[in-house]
């Protein structure tokens, strides 16, 4: 599909607007919970780590 001397981030722009069009909304919230999450997590982790 692609040539192996082209890296993927040089990819035409159609296929990347299929897909970003393709998107639900579901997936969205999904990745905003686990970047939230994730953020969280490792806010409180290096805090604790500082405070020892």
């Amino acid at each position: 599909m692609f040539p192996k001397d082209q890296p993927l981030a040089f990819e035409e722009p159609a296929p990347i607007r299929v897909s970003v069009a393709q998107i639900s909304a579901v997936s969205v919230l999904v990745v905003a919970y686990l970047a939230f999450a994730a953020t969280l997590l490792g806010y409180s982790l290096w805090d604790r780590l500082l405070t020892r």
